[in-house]
């Protein structure tokens, strides 16, 4: 097949959507297809890159104020459509649902070709992170839910990642989406531990204790991922363990990080609190999770959280927020804790409990393992190839069909009113 990728952010610029993005067009390419990715440029001027049979086309690109190291489109029309008449693909998959979802829809219709739609964020969730203004959370996010469903019913295909999203988009568009997992790649994320040379050079170069137990966070240090609830529980655990070493080492960048640094020092743990940033290698992240001892998460707004695989499928026990599609991958006492949104004391109550009795870890750790063999990318690989060809099926039979509808249509609109009219 020759498969079109459209999405905003592509590595090194970081988000689920680049990573899942940039890891699916690449085990495309590398299964034989012919690959072309459409993303905003990460220097902000126009280039490509060739990688075997994978294309990947930067267009130009402007700084996103509200997300570091993040750029965005600005109306590329002409670009994205003379990139897909050029590379004329058979199905077009889109990772993003504004600009390029919106101009690709509009070649896609032109050339009749397949056009399949993963949503990586509901509007909900995107609301969610705008500014409390009265009314305004609501006005944005009746909007977008009014584009959505619009958008959805152009589809040929619509992908979730999770059932708990999958039925969120039923209730409020109407169209019944198909649930394909993130993936997680289980050849990279691995339970086994590091060799101790490694580890002791990597607390070495972060800054942790040989003793250190690590409590892990993985994400973007923006407003609705609240890693601040984190912070708070991390200094309540440290506070009720006195005999443990607890560290805290969140991974990652954005706009909070400086009031994340003020709180650790506020509440006394900023000599226990590591800031690493982005980290775009793979295996030195897996390296990361698999020191661990367990993962923290607060975010409310996950629609599967590839963080969440990651930490599992290293074996890691995981504390998190009963929210959206994180019940999925989390299940309460069984493979980690599942409490209530922003609700820190629970949390380090929760925490606490792990890294005290070894044997609850150890328990959870196995259950975190068995939780990510669900979720092999290889069969998110395999799932998206089946929805290409369905979308591509059912395009062509539409294609098929209009002729017969529009004669009937032009049959319509030709016989005279009067013959449809009762005597």
């Amino acid at each position: 097949m020759r498969i079109a990728i459209l999405g905003q952010s592509y590595p090194p610029m970081i988000s689920g959507a680049a990573l899942f993005t940039s890891h699916l067009a690449e085990s495309l390419a590398e299964r034989g297809h012919d690959v072309l990715v459409l993303a905003a440029s990460d220097n902000g001027k126009p280039y490509c890159q060739q990688h075997g049979n994978l294309t990947i086309l930067r267009l130009q690109s402007y700084p996103n104020p509200q997300r570091v190291n993040q750029r965005f489109l600005l109306w590329p029309a002409n670009e994205i459509k003379a990139a897909l008449q050029d590379f004329s693909p058979d199905v077009i998959h889109l990772n993003e649902p504004l600009q390029l979802a919106y101009f690709a829809r509009l070649y896609a219709q032109e050339a009749e070709i397949a056009c399949v739609l993963t949503i990586h964020a509901l509007p909900t969730l995107v609301s969610a992170e705008s500014k409390e203004m009265p009314g305004f959370q609501q006005i944005i996010e009746k909007g977008l839910w009014g584009y959505a469903t619009w958008l959805t019913q152009q589809m040929d295909a619509e992908i979730t990642p999770t059932a708990t999203i999958a039925k969120v988009v039923e209730e409020r568009t109407g169209i019944q989406a198909t649930v394909i997992s993130g993936g997680v790649d289980l050849h990279i994320f691995r339970p086994d531990a590091l060799p101790h040379e490694h580890e002791a050079a990597l607390r070495d170069e972060l800054g942790l204790p040989g003793d250190a137990q690590i409590i892990l966070h993985v994400g973007r240090l923006d407003a609705g991922k609240h890693v601040q609830v984190i912070i708070q529980a991390t200094a309540l655990a440290i506070q009720s363990l006195p005999t443990k070493n607890i560290h805290l080492v969140i991974v990652g960048d954005g706009c909070d990080k400086p009031d994340l640094i003020r709180q650790a020092q506020e509440l006394g743990i900023s000599e226990k609190c590591h800031f690493p940033g982005f980290i775009c290698e793979p295996e030195r992240l897996s390296a990361i999770y698999r020191m661990a001892d367990l993962f923290g998460m607060a975010s409310e707004i996950e629609t599967q959280g590839l963080v969440l695989l990651e930490a599992a499928a290293c074996g890691l026990p995981v504390v998190a927020v009963r929210a959206t599609a994180v019940p999925e991958i989390v299940s309460d006492g069984i493979n980690g804790f599942l409490v209530e949104p922003g609700d820190f004391e629970h949390m380090a109550k929760c925490m606490s409990a792990i890294l005290q009795d070894v044997e609850l870890a150890k328990s959870m750790s196995l259950q975190s393992q068995q939780v990510s063999l669900m979720h092999d990318f290889r069969h998110t690989v395999e799932a998206y190839e089946a929805s290409y060809q369905a979308a591509i099926q059912k395009r062509a039979l539409h294609v098929r069909a209009s002729p017969i509808f529009d004669r009937i249509l032009h049959f319509v609109h030709t016989v005279p009113a009067s013959l449809w009219e009762d005597d």
